[in-house]
Formats: C-alpha cells, structure tokens, sequence
C-alpha cells in the first residue's frame, strides 16, 4: 500500500491511539480545547460546537469572495421571482453521471463511513484488506484512487453514441475529497491519489462531444454523516482505541469532535441547522470555487436546494445565475438542482421513487446501474428496466440521470457497459419521442397506475393496456409499455374520450420502414403491430396530425374532471408545493388563492363537487368559484401535514360547455385557519 503523504504527523497519530482506555465522549483537556474553543471543560458541551480546524484558519471569508452582480440577488425570493429554466434543460431527457470517487476502493457505496461503524461487514473487511482503522483510516485509502487507466474522451464518445445530452461529473461526496484542483482544500484529487483535475478532464471531453456539463456536490451532510470516525470499537483488542478521525492532524477531512458526534447520523434535514459557521463558511468557499472555476452548465445539490437559506447557499447560486446571465447575453443558461424544492429558484432533483403524476416544472431523476453508488461489485439491471424507467421519467416532465460505476482505476465494469449500450440502443432508435419532447395532458393510460419501481420490478410489471404519452407541438407519441400482442388500443384517442383535437393523419412505428394499419372509432386509436415487435422492449408509435395542446385540463376516461394541485396557478408568494407531494401547502395567507384557468367541461348541466384536502383546523372556510358559479363552504381537518379527506363542497349547474375558470379561495379574512388542497373533482350528474 503507498505510504499516505500525511505520516509527517506521527506523534499526533501516536497520542490519538494512546486514548485507548478513555471514553470517546472525554477528550483530554487540550484536545477539548482546540475541539471546543474552551480550553480545559474536560468534555464537549452539547451547547458547544468545537473551534475553526487550524488547518481552516486565514482562509478568505465568504465576504471577501467576489460576487457577479446581475438580475438575481443574493436571495430565495429572487432566485424564485426572477428564474426561467432553460430549454436546453427541459429538451435533455438523457444524461450520465461519473458518481466517481475514492469510495470504490473499498467496495461500498458509503465505504468512508462504513468503515468505521463497528458492526459492519464493511468494517471488518477494511481490518482484513488494510488493517484497524485506529491505525489505517480512510486518508491511507486515498492514494490507492489512482485513476491510472481513466479514458474521459474514450467514455464520453460512447455516451455521445447512446444519446446522452448531458453528463455529470462528482465534485465532492460526504467523504470531504474534492475531485478537482482545489483552491481552499489540501485533500484534493490533484494533490493526492490520481494526481488529476477529474472534473476538468471530464469537462473537457463533455464540451468535445457536445454535451452539457454539469457537476454534483455532496459536501453539506458530511459534517454528521462522518461521525463514525470518531468512534471505536466496543469489544475485542481495540475496545476503546479512537479511530483516526480523532487525530487533530486530519480534522479538515475528518471534522473535529462535537455535540452529538457518537451518534450514527445521516446528517441530512434538520440537522445542518446546528452545524458551526465555521463549516458553513468552509462548504461557501469550496463551492464558489467549483462553480466559478469551472462555471458549469448545471449543479447538483445533492440533498438540499438552499442550504442555510439566504445567509448562503442563496448568495451563491444568484453568483451562479449571473455569472452564466453574463456568459450568455442577460439570459442565464445554468441550472441549480436540489433535492425537493418547488422548481423555481432550484430546478427538483430526486432519487430512485418517481412522483405519480406529471411535474410542473422539468426536473432530474438520479439514479444507479449498481445496487448502490460507487463501484460495489454489483451486477447491472436489465436494459429494459433502465428503458421503462426512462419512459416513466419523461412522460413526467423528468430528467434522467444514470450512474455508471468506475473502479478506483477508472475503468467501467463491462456488464454495466453492455448494460446501457443496449438501452443506448433503443434510445438512439426512438430518440424522436425523447428529446425535446413535453408531457401530454395524461402522462399514460392503463391500469398500472403506480410508478416503476426501478430496484425490484416484478415482471411484467406494466399490462398490454399500459402506454405512456409524450407530445411535441402537433406529434403525440406513444410508449407501448408491455406490447403483449399485436392488437393496440389507444383509449385516450377514441373519439369519444375528447381528450385530443383533431384527427390522427399518420401513425408511426419509430424504427419500421413499413406501414401500418390503424384506424379511429369511438373507443379509440387502433393499430396492428408488426409480429415482429410483439413482446420487445417499449415500442414507440408516432401519431401525426393532431391539434397540439393548448394546456387546457379536461376530464379523464372516466368522466371525471379532476383539477390536481400540479395543475393549479399558484396565485401568492408563499403557495408552494414540493415535489413529490401532490398538494399544495403553506397556504396561510387568506389573501392568496389558486385557480385553474383552463378547465374544460364537455356538457353543460349539473356537477357534483368534491375537494380532497382539508383545513389546518376544523371548519375552515372556502369559497370555490366555478364559471360564474360559488360554492361555499367549511372544510374539514385535514387530519395533519400532507393528509386529506375527501368532502362534498355541493352542486353547481353549468349553462354552458367550454372552458371553465375555477377558482378556490380563502371563506374569510380573519382567523383564517389555512388549507392543504390535494384537488378538486368534477363529476356529472347522470
């Protein structure tokens, strides 16, 4: 094993280890000291957070880095005022993602952390391979991620070929190792391990291919998410020896002792609300220096849009959006992705799950060939599960982002490889219903109604009656999800469902030079597939000639018109709804309201009116305005955050077929108790 460049620390390492009978929550004083910035208290206060590493000290402060000036300004509220996501994003669809980094050594997706916790397979591997993490940490596993045989260009090349618009590249994971030339942090790629800038290499080969260029930061849980490092043993020869984490010598990568740093935690949520300034000034300058260095096409924030709010994270993406405004003529190009978020401000991402319904705003999907991240030795999935899950992805506004695992040598498994080669395949064959594309007003139709579950699909998972919808202007296309035979009905087509304008005048199998035999009826678009492609992999149909939508929301196959938080107009600075939740929340203020302006009701007559949702509190008053009709009423408790039930709001008697506003409101001005609004349902009355 390569000697690790920091054993210039040796009587530091040997003091550490000589703790060996001393609890891990008692430190001795002058360790204390440098960890608290108390001095000589005898153990980590709970109110205390420790001292600035020495290493960290002198360092420039966030205000002494300078800042872009243009249309956004250093906070939430503009970011989310003043943010257009650009097409080039919402066109991509396809992207790859190098979730790449000194981890894969050891075999497991959070092996820094893994390694560590006493009671894992993962630690005692890392005892047999390299030897008890008192003595051998993580900082020895670095220089074995030499990357001697990584092929940016060569990798970037098949990409290009599988379709891939974008590409992703990791920046930093919880580990705290930078994958580039680091201006503000000794433990770097460049300076230890493969002695690269990889994100630099990886750029350069995306920007020779075309395709967009983004990178991925992981940084912000570190902080308890690393823990275990200054744990220890509970039993055996080592019971009670601290781990390397202890060594003051290496607390810029490790962190120093603090509250709370014996517990195993993910550091996610709530929990950086109590991480020290020190950390938070740490993550702003890493960051601005990866963002301004690089000035990527979009970033990844792993697990929070915004951290720390406007005291931050907001100052630094407005640096972001008018670096690339001035880049681009006044117009920012860049895309700030965050784990939820409302898709404003921070375009979502997510991870494995799939929202039900179509999202408002574009958004990106990350996801892995392997079991976890990182390289684990895993076997890849089938290429037709990555295809559904891409369909599955894109009928819903989505990006997909695939990671490929690399060995510590960088090279890619060749399972994996063949694995996304063959779904590069079908990508390449019916690229026409992907890229560029924009859901239609259903994202399918079918009985399986729950999204793909990407890790274990039973299969067949989806029904012969399972298609998905995606539409560009007047050309609908249509995923055939399980094409069981070589009968195809479309229901949504029928005549008599209403739900598209004008008639089809050509259908197309993407990928078949001959022709097809179709026709419409009432039931619906009915086209015979070549005994050939039975049974493949998600058949595409290309239907030409149909009005394109206009946006307005018409009722379903079933009759019912439901009006869905995803489509309401968002009428109030705090209305908000999350990604991934199917209601609208923070609605406190009576003065805001939502509305669905194009509402399409097919007859004139009577509809019976349901809400699903619910008040803060019992009775809460509404008024729903249909056409130039109102319903009021008092809406039942919701029952808690993100529940709902469904109650009747009345009748309402249309006069006249065609587009209906509608419009719900808060009943009263005063002591308004506040809604959660999961939609609002029109049926008509036989």
């Amino acid at each position: 094993m390569r000697t690790s460049p920091f054993k210039k620390f040796p009587l530091a390492s040997v003091l550490f280890q000589l703790a060996a009978g001393l609890a891990l929550i008692v430190l001795s004083s002058s360790a204390l000291g440098e960890a608290s910035g108390t001095g000589s208290s005898g153990a980590v206060s709970p109110e205390t957070q420790p001292a600035e590493p020495e290493q960290l000290r002198g360092l420039p402060k966030p205000s002494e880095l300078p800042l872009v000036q243009g249309p956004f300004q250093p906070t939430q509220a503009s970011l989310d005022e003043q943010y257009r996501c650009p097409e080039w994003f919402a066109d991509a669809k396809l992207g790859f993602w190098a979730h790449w980094g000194p981890q894969c050594v050891g075999l497991n997706g959070w092996y820094a952390k893994a390694m560590y916790e006493p009671d894992s397979e993962t630690h005692q591997q890392h005892i047999k391979q390299f030897g008890h993490p008192s003595k051998v940490g993580y900082k020895d596993i670095l220089p074995l991620f030499k990357a001697e045989k990584f092929d940016p260009d060569g990798l970037m090349a098949e990409f290009k070929e599988m379709g891939a618009r974008l590409f992703l590249a990791m920046g930093v994971h919880h580990d705290n190792f930078d994958m580039w030339n680091s201006k503000y942090h000794r433990w770097n790629a460049v300076k230890i391990g493969p002695h690269k800038d990889i994100v630099a290499l990886w750029q350069q080969a995306a920007k020779k291919r075309g395709l967009r260029f983004g990178v991925s930061e992981h940084m912000v849980p570190s902080y308890q998410w690393w823990n275990p490092n200054k744990m220890s043993d509970k039993t055996g020869s080592f019971a009670g020896v601290p781990y390397d984490g202890m060594d003051s010598a290496n607390w810029d990568l490790y962190h120093p002792p603090h509250p709370g740093d014996q517990e195993m935690r993910g550091g996610f949520g709530a929990d950086i609300l109590q991480y020290p300034e020190w950390f938070k000034e740490h993550w702003y300058r890493r960051v601005y220096d990866l963002v301004t260095t690089y000035q990527p096409d979009f970033v990844d924030e792993d697990d929070f849009g915004l951290p720390w709010g406007d005291a931050y994270a907001s100052k630094l993406v407005a640096h972001y959006y008018n670096q690339s405004a001035v880049a681009h003529g006044g117009s920012t190009s860049a895309v700030w992705c965050g784990r939820g978020g409302n898709g404003k401000g921070v375009i979502s991402y997510n991870e494995f799950g799939l929202p039900k319904l179509a999202w408002r705003y574009p958004w990106a999907e990350g996801t892995s060939t392997s079991p976890g991240w990182f390289w684990t030795g895993g076997k890849p999935p089938l290429a037709g599960t990555l295809v559904k899950t891409l369909v599955e992805v894109i009928c819903r506004n989505g990006n997909y982002i695939i990671s490929f695992p690399q060995r510590a040598d960088g090279t890619v498994p060749e399972d994996h490889m063949a694995c996304l080669r063959e779904m590069g395949k079908w990508v390449r064959l019916n690229e026409a219903g992907i890229f560029g594309t924009r859901p239609w007003r259903l994202l399918g139709e079918g009985p399986t109604t729950v999204p793909y579950n990407r890790w274990s699909p039973k299969e067949p998972f989806f029904r012969k009656e399972d298609i998905r919808f995606t539409r560009k202007d007047d050309v609908l296309y249509a995923f055939l999800m399980n094409p069981a035979d070589d009968k195809v009905v479309i229901q949504s087509l029928g005549k008599k469902a209403r739900l598209a304008d004008g008639a089809p005048q050509a259908v197309r199998l993407l990928g078949y030079e001959g022709k097809l035999n179709w026709s419409q009826d009432e039931d619906g678009l009915k086209v015979q597939l070549p005994a050939a492609w039975v049974g493949r992999t998600v058949p595409v149909l290309e239907i030409c000639g149909l009005a394109a939508w206009d946006g307005d929301l018409r009722p379903g196959l079933d009759g019912q018109l439901v009006l869905t938080a995803n489509d309401a107009r968002l009428n109030g600075k705090r209305l908000a709804q999350i990604f991934g939740r199917d209601f609208i929340e923070n609605w406190s203020d009576p003065a805001e309201w939502l509305s669905w302006d194009k509402a399409h009701l097919f007859e004139a007559g009577e509809y019976e009116v349901t809400i699903y949702g619910g008040g803060i509190r019992a009775d809460v008053p509404y008024r729903l305005q249909i056409g130039e009709k109102e319903l009021i009423g008092n809406a039942p408790s919701a029952g808690g955050w993100g529940k709902g039930q469904v109650f009747p709001a009345g009748k309402v008697t249309i006069e006249k077929a065609g587009v209906c506003p509608v419009a719900l409101r808060a009943g009263t001005k005063d002591n308004w108790g506040g809604l959660q609004i999961f939609n609002v349902m029109l049926k008509r009355v036989q």
